[in-house]
């Protein structure tokens, strides 16, 4: 992802000169933060996830999904995370589930699931498509995203940390709309967690 190199995803020179801290957001409508890998800027996170995305590269959600790790202490220790905490990927439309074939972030949380033993609660549908938040203006991305979300169970099981999943987040509209529905059916925190902040 990082410098091009032939039979590895992330060598071990490009993943050391990537940030050891997480950068996290705070104030964020809805959700207690934002804890993101590294800042998109970096071209090995932009080549990954991009890879991911459009070019439907599956293999690229371990790397990305690992490197999300250290972020997730920021919440909480992982032992404790282990036990009261649940991922949820935020969910495509089904429209857009179609034209991809896949859910990027939802490869993403089960790396996560696998690695570090948070289970992945499958929660939220999209009931309505959106435009991508990358081609609107920052003052029309959470008007884009309004009541996008909503639950598709009756009730959610009793987890105290709610880890929202995604590859990218700029202002944080579509996690903190995926987080108002959760919030509403009694979730006591909801963070959302990325691979990258644009």
């Amino acid at each position: 992802m990082g410098c091009l190199r032939e039979n590895t995803w992330l060598c071990g020179e490009c993943e050391q000169g990537l940030p050891n801290v997480a950068l996290v957001q705070r104030n964020v409508k809805a959700l207690e933060g934002i804890i993101s890998a590294g800042s998109y800027s970096l071209p090995a996170l932009k080549r990954g996830i991009g890879w991911l995305k459009f070019k439907g590269v599956k293999s690229l959600a371990k790397p990305l999904g690992l490197l999300m790790i250290r972020g997730l202490v920021t919440v909480s220790p992982l032992a404790q995370l282990r036990d009261q905490a649940a991922l949820v990927p935020i969910p495509l439309h089904r429209r857009r589930w179609r034209q991809r074939g896949f859910n990027q972030s939802e490869e993403i949380a089960n790396v996560l699931e696998k690695y570090v033993g948070i289970p992945v609660i499958d929660v939220l549908v999209r009931q309505r498509a959106t435009w991508t938040q990358t081609r609107l203006p920052p003052e029309l991305r959470q008007e884009n995203t309004s009541d996008a979300f909503a639950l598709k169970i009756s009730s959610l099981p009793d987890k105290r940390y709610w880890l929202l999943i995604d590859d990218v987040t700029t202002t944080g509209a579509t996690l903190a709309a995926a987080a108002e529905p959760l919030k509403a059916a009694g979730a006591k925190e909801v963070w959302g967690v990325t691979v990258a902040r644009g």
